[in-house]
This record gives structure tokens, sequence and C-alpha cells, in this order.
């Protein structure tokens, strides 16, 4: 009997109750928004002991140094705890790669290290040379465009379910214009 942790935006909290309930799920252990695990203790501790952690829209955790993705998958964060106890980690996202291969990295970092080890003693950097076209300004690092593609795809077809939209029509709504 699995136990099942959810993040997700708070506007779809209802649904994610909605649909565990219609599943049959009968351990839904913490269902919280993205807010609700940023200085939250008791709620990423809930979330913590879950055998299953879902991140839904997965996206919104592309910057490192923010909150909530240090919460979630920052060095100490739930997934890494989720994982370290053996449980599994799956992140949901319709948009996994809004902008550059930049945003995927503290994902990758956290629940792929693997991927990510022996690239040097900045793996962030590392990272930015392989597969992001950057330049440093006086603001920080600017990634404007992206590398090695073939690559990048051949490393997230090893750890990325891809679903398109002709591969579910039954499960979409019909579109409305």
């Amino acid at each position: 009997d699995l136990s099942l942790g959810v993040i997700c935006p708070a506007i779809v909290r209802p649904h994610w109750l909605r649909e565990a309930q219609a599943m049959g799920v009968d351990r839904l252990e913490a269902l919280s928004s993205y807010n609700g695990v940023v200085g939250n203790f008791a709620e990423r501790q809930r979330l913590s002991v879950c055998d299953i952690l879902i991140v839904d829209e997965a996206h919104f955790c592309k910057h490192a140094e923010s909150q909530r993705t240090t919460a979630i998958f920052g060095s100490d964060g739930i997934a890494k705890t989720v994982l370290a106890r053996g449980g599994m980690v799956w992140c949901l996202s319709g948009t996994p790669m809004p902008r550059n291969p930049a945003e995927l990295f503290p994902v990758l970092r956290s629940l792929c290290p693997v991927t990510l080890a022996n690239r040097g003693p900045d793996p962030y950097m590392a990272w930015l040379n392989r597969f992001c076209e950057w330049t440093a300004t006086r603001h920080g690092i600017k990634v404007y465009g992206s590398k090695n593609d073939d690559l990048l795809r051949d490393i997230l077809d090893k750890v990325m379910l891809r679903r398109i939209v002709k591969d579910v029509p039954n499960d979409l709504p019909p579109l409305r214009w």
C-alpha cells in the first residue's frame, strides 16, 4: 500500500483531490501547493515520507536559487529525501523546458545525479557550457540558445516519458475556439 504526495499549483489542488478519489487512491498523504512547501517545515515533512511524490507543473522549478526549487529539489529538498528513502518522484509538465536547457538543470541535478556526475567542480557551469549558448552580463548569466541538441535529446530520452497530442486524443478535452 503506497502513500502518495502531490505538489502542484494551488489552483489545481481540488482537481488532484477529485482524481485521487476517482482512482481509489487510499493514501493521499499530502497535497500541497508550491507556496505551501516554502517555509512550512511540517508540510515538507509530510511530503518527505511519501512513497511516491508527484510534482505537477515541475517546470515551475527552473531557477536553482528560488525558494520553491530549493524546498523541492535542493540538496536537502523533499525529492532528495523521498529518493533517499527508496521512494519515487515523478515530475509532470506540459512544457518541461519553456526557454532553454538551463531550465532543466535543477530537476535533473536532483533526480538524475548520475547524468550530471563527472562534469567538473561546478556541474551547473558544465551543463551551461555543454548545452547552452550563453554570455555573462553585469546582471548575471544570460542564456540565449541551445547547442548539442542531439546529445541533450539522448539524455532526456533516458529520463523522460514524452507524450504528444496524437498519442492521447481520448484523454484530452475538445478544442474550443
